[in-house]
């Protein structure tokens, strides 16, 4: 071998020995080609979950009320006959959009017509919009079958009526529709409808979607705001599910309250003042315990006045002689209920739109209305029952004649069982007049 051949070979020998010695640890020992180096490394955290978006606010709940029955339809002419008082107010007060226009309506129905009268507070009124709802105008949304579908249907109509009495809208026909109006410058305006039914039989207990908006429009010819009765979403020019609910109903009992121009003496006795006041029964039977003796049948006879501040309530009540007050809760003791509505709602009732006082036989009041110290009442027991004789005062409206407000008395007898064992009305037929007006009877308001 030559010495260039030996050089090749001393250098491979020498390469072959680094490698080797590359391919050993720092201890001498041969490293395992796949060991893991000792390292901790932390897990990656889970990311937050996003947070659940808020549901949306559910819709406000359709509005209720209910339409009387009439034998005697009104005049569709713009003026408030007295027929019209026996209706309870539907308050157009939903603002939509600006907050300065509002309204009253009343319903009333036969068996061929709606009859609807409504007043709009607005006193400065225009008719320059391009469109017929930029004018100052109601919106008159009728369902006569009460459909539920997001969709017009048979039975479903859109009418509008302008303080100009210009009549229109999205109805099929027009045929047998009516209207009037009138205007109070610079104050209200007034409208006047008959709708007749055309796919329905009305009856007592049927029930109509019904909603009203108000259009409110500017001198320069733009609507500025929009006010209804019940749809808060407006869309009830396209779906009728948005409508409130009105109930056809025959009318709850009426009696009319004299007007005096002398107060009566609050002492439980008769006297001269309440002479020009009718008497009127309460005899009506909501139910009773157990079978009672005819002597202890509970009936009562009941006179009312009113003046400008306060109504004045008689009451005569027959129990047999029979009576007890040692029950635990107030209700269950021989007492009277009178509920007042002053404005007649006929909506659920709660201390914002009526009134419950609660009066026992030894003049026990027990309710909690706040009054101011304004009601007044006196008891005295007498051979066969008792007499209750009250002063209440007007809390949350100006009265006048031909007002019509919510009255109704419920009387409780409890014997010697120290429990109750019947109830008499004057008009609910229901155990419901504590919680739903309804059934409640009416007082007119009449003369002053």
């Amino acid at each position: 071998m030559n010495r260039k051949a030996l050089l090749v070979v001393l250098t491979l020998v020498i390469l072959l020995l680094v490698v080797v010695a590359c391919n050993r640890g720092g201890n001498g020992e041969d490293e395992p080609a796949d060991e893991t180096p000792d390292v901790t490394y932390e897990p990656t955290p889970e990311p937050e979950p996003e947070p659940e978006p808020p549901a949306p606010p559910p819709p406000p709940p359709r509005r209720t009320s209910q339409a009387v029955f009439t034998d005697t339809p009104p005049t569709i002419d713009g003026n408030m006959d007295a027929v019209w008082n026996r209706a309870p107010v539907l308050p157009i007060d939903q603002f939509i959009s600006n907050d300065q226009i509002t309204g009253e309506a009343r319903l009333l129905w036969d068996y061929d017509y709606l009859y609807a009268w409504m007043i709009i507070f607005d006193g400065d009124l225009h008719a320059a919009g391009a469109q017929p709802w930029y004018n100052d105008s109601v919106d008159i949304y009728f369902s006569e079958r009460r459909t539920e579908g997001t969709s017009y249907e048979d039975g479903d109509r859109q009418y509008r009526v302008n303080f100009l009495n210009e009549l229109g809208g999205g109805a099929p026909t027009f045929d047998r529709v009516y209207s009037a109006t009138r205007v109070n410058e610079g104050e209200y305006y007034v409208i006047e409808m008959r709708i007749p039914f055309r796919y329905a039989q009305p009856f007592n207990g049927h029930q109509i979607g019904w909603d009203m908006q108000i259009n409110q429009a500017s001198a320069a010819g733009s609507r500025i705001g929009i006010t209804k009765w019940s749809d808060t979403t407006c869309n009830s020019w396209h779906d009728p599910s948005t409508f409130g609910t009105v109930t056809l109903v025959y009318g709850p009992r009426i009696e009319n309250a004299m007007f005096t121009p002398q107060a009566p003496e609050i002492n439980a006795e008769l006297d001269a003042t309440w002479n020009n006041a009718t008497p009127f029964i309460i005899d009506l039977p909501v139910y009773r315990y157990i079978d009672l003796p005819s002597y202890q049948l509970l009936t009562g006879e009941s006179r009312v006045m009113w003046n400008h501040n306060y109504l004045f309530v008689w009451l005569e009540i027959t129990d047999g002689g029979i009576r007890n007050r040692g029950h635990g809760d107030p209700w269950m003791r021989s007492s009277v209920e009178l509920y007042i509505d002053e404005f007649n709602l006929k909506q659920a009732f709660s201390m914002a739109n009526g009134v419950q006082y609660r009066i026992d036989f030894t003049n026990d009041r027990t309710d909690g209305v706040d009054d101011n110290g304004r009601f007044q009442s006196a008891t005295r027991e007498t051979d066969t029952g008792w007499i209750l004789e009250m002063q209440i005062p007007f809390l949350q409206r100006e009265v006048y004649n031909n007002a019509v407000i919510g009255f109704e008395l419920q009387l409780i007898h409890a014997d010697d069982s120290n429990t109750r064992v019947s109830i008499s009305k004057f008009s609910d037929p229901t155990d419901d007049s504590w919680q739903n007006p309804a059934g409640w009877g009416e007082l007119m308001l009449v003369g002053g």
